[in-house]
């Protein structure tokens, strides 16, 4: 093949996932799920009058939910959409239409989409150094990212990446929430390869996810490359490249060049 651009996901391939945790439990601060839930039930106790514990199970309920539209119908609704979730299962419980007050619900959006820029997020080790020597190699070679947005949407992951100095290596970004699907759809691929002018053969894709990262770029006619850095000794399958630290990458791409 001849390879024209190279994409990445980015949690766990380009940053490491909830690492701003271990910030938080160095300096005694809730994790990001304690914080979210007293986000919210802190909204909603004072928004309604509504006990703790029927806040809770709105909460689960619509994580659930969440779950059953990303992993099932490659979907990853944005916080709004959370909220009007749980205040639908809160209206039941009422039995009358609940809708938070819109000022307060602004507000609970903003804190829940930017709450992981609140603390500092690693980056994966040898990113930085792949990153140069790619663009250094093979500088005609474009880069770009294909990423779902779970409660961080695509902005905030912008953010986050420009403030590891991530940024400026990538050209084309194609965000779940700012696509309307996730991976492994087609649709988020074909995004990127429609936005990039490239074909999907002259694509890959290189993630930390099977289903995701390596069956739904192949679905759409790339290739994916299964990233490890992070997930040392995880399983590996047959017939699809995958490396445990960046500097392998670099030499399994020269492959495809």
């Amino acid at each position: 093949m001849s390879l024209k651009l190279l994409s990445f996901d980015v949690w766990d391939t380009l940053i490491i996932d909830d690492s701003d945790e271990i910030y938080r439990k160095e300096n005694a601060l809730p994790s990001k799920k304690q914080e979210r839930e007293d986000l919210y039930i802190g909204a909603y106790e004072n928004g309604g009058e509504f006990s703790v514990d029927s806040i809770i199970n709105a909460i689960s309920l619509m994580h659930k939910e969440f779950e059953n539209q990303w992993k099932i119908h490659h979907l990853t609704p944005g916080i709004r959409w959370r909220l009007n979730h749980i205040e639908k299962t809160l209206g039941k419980i009422q039995k009358k239409p609940f809708i938070l007050e819109e000022s307060i619900k602004s507000r609970l959006i903003i804190n829940l989409e930017e709450m992981e820029l609140k603390y500092p997020i690693q980056i994966m080790p040898g990113v930085k150094d792949f990153l140069d020597d790619w663009h250094r190699e093979f500088p005609k070679i474009k880069l770009g990212i294909v990423s779902d947005a779970i409660y961080s949407p695509g902005r905030s992951i912008r953010v986050i990446l420009e403030r590891l100095d991530l940024l400026k290596y990538f050209s084309y970004f194609a965000f779940s929430d700012e696509v309307g699907a996730s991976k492994p759809s087609q649709k988020i691929f074909k995004y990127l390869s429609e936005h990039s002018q490239t074909k999907a053969a002259e694509i890959v894709h290189i993630g930390d996810r099977f289903s995701n990262d390596i069956e739904g770029p192949m679905d759409f006619g790339s290739k994916g490359v299964l990233c490890q850095v992070n997930k040392p000794g995880s399983k590996s399958f047959d017939n699809v490249p995958c490396f445990q630290n960046y500097q392998e990458l670099l030499n399994i791409l020269k492959e495809f060049v």
